[in-house]
């Protein structure tokens, strides 16, 4: 039969849960919600969901507890667990997912008996019916988009949309294709020629795959059209309004087919950095938060996986005489994958170290400042490979054979 490596998705939340029921983004850092679909985001293609972990930084105390369920458009699935009284951690290893393109994804958090309030951080496999469909996610976070003004988006993740391009960009960390781009809006742009029009752009470029939304309608695909990317080139997603349209919420998702199989990137930014002291940052993190004092308010709990190729790029280099270094840590302490910024420097990357995880570590990234380096950002990317999957079969007639290497790729 043949195999593929799944895809991690990372989550997590720099803001505290509430001890009533709330939602947040699959893929990515956002505060949690009230409402739910105000995070949800677009699976660009079909494949399964498995093994929900979550990790609370606070447990929810005696007699109290967090119930975690991962929603689908919108209505609860079977990929559910429950943390009580002093437990931290838990998985649903048993219960899967199946879910079809321009499906909705969401993570819902019931509180009972008025638990304590966490940061949480979570993580899940993705099975992708097509070897090495992995899957990029977003949204606005909750946030309005503008109806005059062209404003960019973290093409993973989401983030507050902002008329600065560099503020919501991310680093490729790997070769590859994006193709097959959801997007849905909350609202319709409106009536005449009122519009929005989603691109991602690449080093500052448009590139063809592109989707514009227009008058009544709420939805968009482009299944046509695909872009490639190479190792340490910048992505961003623009939007650009047409007409004066309504403001409405964005949601979306893209695949993205990596060159080499089984590279699965996490993209990550921050905002301006402190130079006085070391910070911590999640491994996807986005731009709408700042680095932390405490390594547990930025943590990732992971699944078993491999991560490698560290690429990073400062919006400002340190300066004469200063450096910055970022390091990949496991439970608190250094791991050799790291990338180190010094004077004029403000590209780097590690290709050098391949770095295994156990399930249940818990990750962040360091931020450590030597001297008085400039408060930039940090864009950065890396390589995530997750663990191996027997592919399905496609459905669609033909043999065994041909629906085998559909699912391989190789077709």
């Amino acid at each position: 039969m043949a195999t593929g490596n799944a895809q991690v998705i990372w989550g997590s939340s720099p803001i505290d849960n509430t001890t009533g029921t709330s939602y947040n983004a699959v893929q990515g850092s956002a505060t949690w919600n009230a409402t739910l679909g105000k995070l949800k985001q677009l699976v660009p293609t079909g494949g399964e969901f498995r093994e929900l972990r979550i990790h609370l930084v606070t447990a929810p105390g005696a007699g109290n507890s967090h119930a975690f369920t991962l929603m689908v458009d919108g209505v609860a699935s079977a990929l559910t667990l429950t943390i009580s009284n002093t437990d931290q951690d838990g998985v649903d290893a048993v219960n899967s997912v199946a879910v079809t393109a321009g499906q909705s994804v969401e993570l819902r958090d019931v509180g009972a008996s008025t638990p304590a309030v966490s940061r949480v951080s979570w993580c899940l496999i993705w099975e992708p019916t097509l070897k090495d469909e992995y899957i990029v996610m977003g949204n606005s976070v909750a946030n309005a988009l503008h109806p005059t003004s062209t404003e960019f988006m973290n093409i993973m993740n989401g983030s507050n949309p902002t008329t600065g391009g560099f503020d919501n960009t991310m680093l490729c960390p790997t070769a590859g294709v994006f193709k097959k781009f959801y997007v849905e809006l909350d609202e319709a742009p409106g009536t005449g020629a009122d519009a929005f029009k989603f691109t991602p752009k690449l080093d500052g470029v448009a590139t063809a795959l592109t989707i514009t939304i227009s008058t009544v309608s709420t939805t968009g695909t482009d299944l046509v059209n695909s872009f490639s990317v190479t190792a340490g080139q910048r992505i961003v997603l623009e939007v650009d309004p047409t007409s004066a349209p309504s403001q409405p919420d964005a949601y979306w998702g893209m695949v993205f087919k990596p060159t080499l199989a089984g590279q699965s990137p996490v993209f990550g930014c921050t905002g301006d950095m402190v130079n006085s002291a070391l910070r911590y940052a999640t491994i996807n993190s986005s731009s709408d938060y700042a680095t932390g004092a405490t390594a547990d308010n930025r943590a990732n709990v992971a699944p078993a996986c491999t991560i490698r190729d560290f690429y990073g790029e400062l919006e400002s280099s340190p300066g004469t005489d200063n450096t910055w270094t970022f390091t990949l840590l496991i439970g608190g302490s250094d791991t050799l994958l790291e990338i180190i910024f010094t004077d004029a420097e403000t590209e780097e990357n590690d290709t050098a170290n391949d770095i295994a995880i156990s399930a249940g570590n818990i990750l962040q990234i360091e931020f450590a400042p030597t001297s008085t380096p400039d408060t930039g950002r940090l864009l950065w990317g890396m390589v995530v490979e997750g663990p191996s999957y027997t592919l399905p079969v496609v459905a669609g007639g033909g043999s065994t054979i041909m629906n085998m290497l559909k699912a391989a790729g190789v077709l």
